[in-house]
């Protein structure tokens, strides 16, 4: 029986309360998802646990599902993980019981240092830069806030470097042997062990709220702002701010009450990861 006969299954994952396993006749495309979410938690026994499943339905093809909803096909299943982990993004962020900010987060010696962003505002890269650096990873894509303490719950997904970030990162391009090259076509899905052992922090408290923005060829500089215009942008970067209502913006109220603010310009990578370390510490 080769790996490609035998079913494989991964471990249930938490993604900020969403449960989901991966499943497929394809036993090494099991392994590199499970090594990509290998900083998720485990899913909660007893609790809805969804499946994703990879078969393959003809000598060259193959079928992706959600629950038994397809979600793609083709001759090149590697294609399929970054399917699932744009799906399990959307999953995660739209069922959360938490509040959760479109950013990145790192934890420095003094605290988590939350980094609000738009894409393409450079936010996944400089999170990488970080980590590489030596804070600890929470997140590239949503950084999630208990309501009532405002602690952190890291969602731990592998970081998603696009191109234009690639030839800053050479070491991190993927080497997987998954029968097909199309999992790092159009963007590097990489492990946060990858960037550094040990990187995944699973809780912490904000010290440092930074609004980064890429300028190319620009000077980089962090400027102090004020609470009001932090809870402004803050509200523009958090995930179903307008339902959420009056609480959202009592919370991130709070949450500006408690740590410092600043927005970032970033002109080049070294230069932002030495302004950040300087202002968080590195932890040690």
């Amino acid at each position: 029986m080769t790996a490609r006969d035998a079913r494989s299954v991964s471990r249930a994952f938490d993604a900020l309360g969403w449960a989901f396993t991966v499943s497929s006749d394809h036993a090494p495309l099991v392994e590199h998802v499970t090594t990509l979410y290998a900083g998720l938690g485990v899913g909660a026994p007893g609790g809805d646990v969804h499946s994703y499943r990879i078969e393959r339905v003809a000598r060259d093809d193959y079928a992706l599902d959600l629950d038994g909803e397809a979600l793609g096909t083709g001759d090149d299943p590697s294609r399929f993980v970054a399917t699932i982990v744009h799906d399990v993004n959307q999953h995660a962020i739209e069922t959360t019981p938490l509040l959760a900010a479109h950013a990145g987060g790192v934890v420095g010696a003094r605290g988590a240092v939350v980094m609000p962003a738009h894409m393409e505002a450079g936010k996944t890269t400089l999170t990488a830069g970080l980590v590489r650096a030596g804070f600890g990873y929470l997140s590239d894509e949503a950084v999630a806030f208990d309501w009532d303490t405002l602690d952190i719950t890291a969602y731990a997904k592998p970081l998603s470097i696009d191109p234009g970030a690639w030839e800053l990162f050479p070491q991190l391009e993927p080497h997987a042997a998954i029968g097909g090259e199309g999992y790092k076509a159009s963007q590097w899905q990489v492990p946060p062990d990858a960037v550094r052992p040990g990187a995944v922090v699973p809780t912490a408290r904000a010290r440092h709220v930074v609004f980064p923005q890429y300028v190319p060829g620009a000077d980089t500089r962090l400027v102090a702002i004020g609470g009001a215009e932090a809870v402004v942008e803050l509200a523009k970067n958090t995930f179903h701010f307008s339902s959420h209502g009056r609480r959202a913006l009592d919370a991130l109220a709070r949450l500006v009450t408690s740590v410092e603010c600043h927005r970032l310009t970033v002109g080049d990578l070294e230069a932002a990861v030495a302004t950040i370390s300087d202002l968080a510490g590195v932890p040690a």
